[in-house]
């Protein structure tokens, strides 16, 4: 007879043959012959149906494996672009230092320029006030000069006004 195809259907031929067998209708050649094609018909449909669920097992496997290789994709995919924000974000942030440093630099640089100009400006007024001091040494110098020559001046005048009173005193002294 034909192939088997199901489980009911090696069920069936199971059946079948066992009404054959023992009716007695089958002589022993026969018999012999009958299960020698009944068990290849059933190790064909046994094989078969291991091939087919190996078969399945195996894309099941595949399937199953493509589907957790789908996942790391996505997972790799969603660390890579998180990855990416957070090297974008440091990486702003980076700039943002870095301009603020080129402002403290800046700032920096402005601040020691003045204190190089504040620094020359005071010698400039340290000088000047060491030539004024020098100029009041000098003037308080002439101006006591000036004092004393006067006075000496002053008393050689009241001296000689003095003697001329004197003069004047001594003849009005004669007169009398």
């Amino acid at each position: 007879s034909g192939e088997i195809k199901t489980f009911y259907e090696v069920e069936d031929s199971v059946t079948k043959y066992q009404k054959e067998y023992e009716s007695g209708l089958i002589d022993s050649e026969q018999k012999s012959k009958y299960f020698s094609d009944f068990k290849a018909k059933v190790y064909k449909f046994t094989a078969e149906m291991l091939t087919r669920m190996v078969s399945q097992q195996d894309d099941y496997r595949i399937k199953l494996l493509s589907q957790q290789l789908q996942q790391m994709q996505e997972d790799v995919r969603a660390r890579k672009a998180e990855q990416d924000a957070e090297k974008q974000g440091l990486m702003t942030s980076m700039q943002s230092l870095q301009s603020e440093a080129a402002k403290l630099r800046t700032s920096e640089a402005i601040l020691k320029q003045k204190i190089i100009d504040l620094k020359e400006e005071r010698e400039k007024y340290e000088k000047q006030c060491g030539e004024l001091s020098g100029t009041v040494r000098e003037l308080e110098f002439r101006f006591e000069r000036q004092m004393l020559e006067y006075n000496k001046e002053r008393e050689e005048k009241i001296k000689q006004e003095v003697n001329q009173l004197m003069q004047q005193l001594g003849q009005i002294e004669k007169e009398f």
